[in-house]
């Protein structure tokens, strides 16, 4: 395998010279049997919609190309959402497909902001339990955040060790919060341990009764009367989707955010809900401890709600006409 590249660099020359070492063997030894495979496939869609596909399976990768070069429409779904960083991926989702379909509002040509059918759908359901429920919603539940252990690529958030700055924030915060909260305080970690084990260091912090053994996000957020965040992804999203009062608590320094997120920044910030201070935060919550929906439910906390909603996550009710609509003028632009 030679590759026809002129190199400026000694990085490049490695590249070069390495990546026909590394290249998977299903690429090049393996493609023409690959191909037969696909070709056997009876699906001719005019649009192909992946939300992962596009990453670690290379039949599907390769089905997908078979397509897109006969003129077929490629849609990425954003994987999840809340306020995005300043080179996700470095452009590769928006390079190989026709659209985005994004959480925020677009930023690139590319971008087409769609409400996220995984939270819609079943959050309506989560609100409505949510207002009638009989069971007390009385715990202050923090979500825990947890990072590779090892770095595998280049990204703008917590890489390896980072991860324990959050940790360090989080045992802080919990240690300026007023007895009365302490007493409902319950975290539930990462779900499943990335390299650090979380759940058991927050276990021997604070002890086996503070970690919930619930894993279900949507379940702890039905017995919430405070939710605290960690980390400005999805479940900040689903958090501030489920109308329950939530805070967002985390290390500004580890998490390089798009520039387009700024202005919604400081109107959350200006709204005691995002906080890079763990003692402010924890101030805040002692303040509105007695009666949170008092702050939430405030005319400036309900601004940057609504703020929240137009701008990173559009709760648009008539969700399935817009993914409809999308979908059906995509179709039209496809080659048959």
């Amino acid at each position: 395998l030679k590759i026809d590249f002129q190199c400026t660099t000694a990085f490049e020359e490695f590249l070069k010279q390495i990546i026909a070492y590394d290249i998977p063997v299903c690429l090049i030894e393996d493609y023409i049997m690959l191909r037969d495979r696909i070709r056997k496939v009876v699906l001719r869609p005019k649009v192909i919609v992946t939300g992962s596909s596009h990453w670690g399976d290379y039949f599907a990768k390769m089905w997908f190309a078979e397509h897109i070069s006969k003129g077929r429409k490629l849609l990425i779904l954003e994987h999840g959402g809340s306020l995005p960083l300043i080179n996700e991926l470095f452009n590769f989702e928006v390079d190989i497909s026709d659209l985005r379909a994004c959480w925020f509002l677009p930023y690139h040509s590319k971008h087409v902001q769609m409400p996220p059918p995984k939270i819609i759908n079943s959050n309506a359901k989560l609100y409505a339990i949510y207002q009638k429920l009989i069971t007390p919603k009385k715990y202050c539940s923090f979500i825990g955040n947890e990072y590779p252990r090892w770095v595998y690529r280049a990204q703008f958030c917590p890489l390896a060790n980072q991860w324990s700055t959050s940790f360090k924030m989080t045992l802080e915060f919990y240690g300026q919060l007023d007895g009365r909260v302490k007493d409902y305080f319950r975290v539930k970690p990462y779900p499943f341990s990335r390299g650090w084990n979380t759940s058991q260091r927050f276990v021997d912090k604070l002890g086996f009764d503070k970690v919930y053994e619930e894993n279900a996000i949507k379940k702890i957020i039905l017995i919430s009367r405070v939710i605290v965040c960690s980390y400005p992804e999805t479940t900040f999203s689903e958090a501030m989707a489920s109308g329950v009062p939530t805070i967002l608590m985390y290390p500004a320094h580890l998490y390089k955010l798009h520039p387009i997120t700024f202005p919604l920044l400081e109107i959350l910030k200006a709204a005691k809900i995002i906080f890079h201070n763990p003692a402010d935060a924890a101030n805040h919550l002692n303040s509105i401890w007695d009666d949170p929906n008092k702050w939430w439910n405030s005319s400036q906390t309900i601004v940057a709600r609504e703020e929240f909603y137009r701008q990173a996550l559009n709760l648009d009710k008539n969700w399935i006409k817009k993914w409809a609509d999308l979908l059906i003028t995509l179709s039209f632009k496809a080659t048959i």
